[in-house]
């Protein structure tokens, strides 16, 4: 049973964490409750993993531009294309509103904790099977997002059930290769074009080697 003060929890920490990274408080549309497995509806979709007491999801989703322009205001010296560094920041917004959720419920008297965590990107993609969502609109000024929330008691859920599914879970970017020792050295010019080098004049004798010599 998705409860209105567990749902509360997240939507508070949500509307804290984007007025402070938007410097502007998001306007909520009207919430959508969907039975059965979730997919995604937006380009980027950070997931939390929430377990203890509850257990469920949190996700934070936008489109490629909203994740822009918002990462553009928290850096403001960094591209304003998404790269990887931004796709992070997406994943970070996530974890900071499930943990506030997660900070209000422990005062509810729950004990959960924060658990898996990823990034899914594209549309139609197999978020979770935990049941129901209730998606919550928000619109900021950097473009639109949702917050869905989907939490049971964890007994009430099938044991070994995945929070986060597998088709998801794998959907992780592979990490970037480290350089080689051959990349990290300096390039040397090479060929005919390459300057000669200079002679290096011999250190200066102290006054018992000049007499020695």
């Amino acid at each position: 049973m998705l409860r209105a003060e567990h749902v509360d929890a997240f939507l508070i920490s949500a509307f804290e964490v984007l007025a402070e990274q938007a410097q502007a408080r998001p306007d909520r549309g009207s919430p959508v409750l969907r039975g059965g497995a979730s997919y995604s509806s937006r380009e980027l979709t950070g997931m939390v993993a929430i377990a203890g007491d509850l257990a469920g999801v949190c996700c934070t989703s936008m489109s490629l531009a909203t994740a822009a322009k918002l990462w553009a205001q928290t850096d403001p010296d960094g591209a304003h294309e998404l790269d990887r560094a931004a796709d992070e920041a997406v994943l970070q917004t996530a974890r900071d509103i499930a943990e506030g959720g997660v900070e209000r419920l422990r005062r509810q008297g729950c004990e959960c904790h924060l658990d898996e965590a990823v990034l899914v990107y594209g549309f139609g993609e197999l978020l979770t099977e935990v049941s129901p969502m209730l998606i919550v609109p928000l619109y900021t000024r950097f473009g639109d997002m949702d917050i869905g929330i989907a939490m049971q008691p964890a007994e009430a859920l099938p044991e070994g059930m995945r929070l986060i599914s597998a088709r998801a879970a794998a959907l992780q970017p592979p990490a970037p290769e480290p350089p080689t020792p051959e990349q990290l050295a300096p390039e040397e010019p090479a060929g005919e074009d390459a300057p000669a080098a200079e002679p290096v004049d011999d250190p200066p004798q102290s006054e018992e080697e000049a007499s020695a010599a």
